[in-house]
Protein backbone atom coordinates (compact mmCIF):
# COMPACT_ATOMS: atom_id res chain seq x y z
CA UNK A 1 0.00 0.00 0.00
CA UNK A 2 1.25 3.38 -0.78
CA UNK A 3 -0.97 5.73 0.92
CA UNK A 4 -0.79 6.97 4.16
CA UNK A 5 -3.91 6.23 6.15
CA UNK A 6 -6.59 8.98 6.44
CA UNK A 7 -7.17 10.58 9.23
CA UNK A 8 -10.75 9.97 10.75
CA UNK A 9 -12.22 13.16 11.01
CA UNK A 10 -15.55 13.98 12.96
CA UNK A 11 -18.57 15.64 12.66
CA UNK A 12 -18.14 19.14 13.28
CA UNK A 13 -14.75 19.18 12.62
CA UNK A 14 -13.49 21.79 10.55
CA UNK A 15 -11.49 21.00 6.70
CA UNK A 16 -9.92 22.53 4.45
CA UNK A 17 -11.18 21.19 0.56
CA UNK A 18 -8.76 20.60 -1.86
CA UNK A 19 -9.09 22.26 -5.26
CA UNK A 20 -7.44 20.09 -7.13
CA UNK A 21 -9.69 19.33 -8.96
CA UNK A 22 -12.07 22.40 -9.34
CA UNK A 23 -8.99 24.78 -10.89
CA UNK A 24 -11.38 25.83 -13.79
CA UNK A 25 -13.65 27.93 -11.66
CA UNK A 26 -10.39 30.07 -10.52
CA UNK A 27 -9.69 31.17 -13.62
CA UNK A 28 -11.66 33.54 -15.76
CA UNK A 29 -12.13 33.11 -19.48
CA UNK A 30 -8.84 33.98 -21.94
CA UNK A 31 -6.56 34.42 -18.62
CA UNK A 32 -3.54 32.66 -18.87
CA UNK A 33 -2.33 31.43 -15.70
CA UNK A 34 -0.11 29.19 -14.39
CA UNK A 35 -2.20 26.92 -11.90
CA UNK A 36 1.06 26.67 -9.51
CA UNK A 37 -0.10 30.32 -8.44
CA UNK A 38 -3.87 28.90 -7.65
CA UNK A 39 -5.19 28.51 -3.89
CA UNK A 40 -4.22 24.59 -2.83
CA UNK A 41 -7.05 24.54 -0.48
CA UNK A 42 -10.67 25.90 0.16
CA UNK A 43 -12.37 26.48 3.34
CA UNK A 44 -12.69 26.07 6.34
CA UNK A 45 -15.67 24.29 5.63
CA UNK A 46 -17.83 21.89 9.01
CA UNK A 47 -18.33 18.08 8.47
CA UNK A 48 -22.00 17.32 8.80
CA UNK A 49 -22.17 14.00 8.11
CA UNK A 50 -19.05 10.98 8.34
CA UNK A 51 -19.08 7.53 6.22
CA UNK A 52 -15.96 6.30 8.12
CA UNK A 53 -16.08 3.34 6.65
CA UNK A 54 -15.65 4.31 2.85
CA UNK A 55 -13.36 7.60 4.14
CA UNK A 56 -16.39 9.87 2.84
CA UNK A 57 -17.42 12.87 4.72
CA UNK A 58 -19.92 15.06 3.11
CA UNK A 59 -19.26 19.16 3.94
CA UNK A 60 -21.40 22.40 4.58
CA UNK A 61 -21.13 24.25 1.82
CA UNK A 62 -23.08 27.02 1.62
CA UNK A 63 -21.56 29.27 -1.59
CA UNK A 64 -21.25 26.54 -3.71
CA UNK A 65 -25.46 24.76 -3.90
CA UNK A 66 -24.72 23.22 -7.40
CA UNK A 67 -21.97 20.87 -6.13
CA UNK A 68 -22.25 16.87 -4.76
CA UNK A 69 -20.96 18.04 -0.67
CA UNK A 70 -19.22 14.51 -0.28
CA UNK A 71 -15.66 14.11 -0.45
CA UNK A 72 -13.11 10.91 -0.31
CA UNK A 73 -10.71 11.97 2.84
CA UNK A 74 -7.59 12.17 0.49
CA UNK A 75 -9.37 15.36 -0.55
CA UNK A 76 -9.72 17.27 2.76
CA UNK A 77 -6.54 18.37 5.59
CA UNK A 78 -7.98 19.14 9.26
CA UNK A 79 -8.17 23.12 9.59
CA UNK A 80 -5.19 24.76 12.45
CA UNK A 81 -6.69 28.08 13.06
CA UNK A 82 -4.52 30.77 13.16
CA UNK A 83 -3.10 31.33 16.70
CA UNK A 84 -3.28 35.02 17.36
CA UNK A 85 -0.85 34.91 20.54
CA UNK A 86 2.20 33.93 18.14
CA UNK A 87 1.43 35.77 15.12
CA UNK A 88 -0.43 39.32 16.01
CA UNK A 89 -0.29 40.57 12.69
CA UNK A 90 -2.29 38.04 10.68
CA UNK A 91 -5.45 38.60 13.00
CA UNK A 92 -7.77 40.85 11.18
CA UNK A 93 -10.02 43.12 13.26
CA UNK A 94 -13.72 43.31 12.19
CA UNK A 95 -15.18 46.59 11.36
CA UNK A 96 -17.75 48.25 13.86
CA UNK A 97 -21.31 48.58 12.73
CA UNK A 98 -22.63 52.44 12.57
CA UNK A 99 -26.13 52.34 14.97
CA UNK A 100 -28.74 54.41 13.11
CA UNK A 101 -30.68 56.89 15.08
CA UNK A 102 -33.34 53.91 14.56
CA UNK A 103 -31.28 51.87 16.22
CA UNK A 104 -30.43 49.53 13.57
CA UNK A 105 -26.72 48.56 12.88
CA UNK A 106 -25.19 49.22 9.10
CA UNK A 107 -21.63 49.23 8.01
CA UNK A 108 -20.07 51.98 5.70
CA UNK A 109 -18.55 50.14 2.72
CA UNK A 110 -15.50 53.25 1.47
CA UNK A 111 -14.91 51.22 -1.42
CA UNK A 112 -14.79 47.89 -2.98
CA UNK A 113 -11.24 46.82 -3.85
CA UNK A 114 -11.88 43.49 -5.44
CA UNK A 115 -14.67 41.01 -6.15
CA UNK A 116 -14.27 37.12 -7.33
CA UNK A 117 -17.02 35.00 -8.02
CA UNK A 118 -17.03 32.11 -6.19
CA UNK A 119 -19.94 29.62 -7.27
CA UNK A 120 -22.30 31.39 -8.32
CA UNK A 121 -22.54 34.26 -5.47
CA UNK A 122 -19.80 37.35 -5.04
CA UNK A 123 -17.99 38.29 -2.49
CA UNK A 124 -16.73 41.86 -2.53
CA UNK A 125 -13.20 42.70 -0.46
CA UNK A 126 -13.45 45.58 0.99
Amino acid sequence: MNRSPDIPFKVGDKVMLSTLHCRQQFKKKGEKRAAKFFPCYDGPYNIIDAHVATSNYTLDLPNLPNTYPTYHASELKAFVPNDASLFLSRELSNPQPIVTPDGLEEFLVQDIIDARRHGHSWQYLV
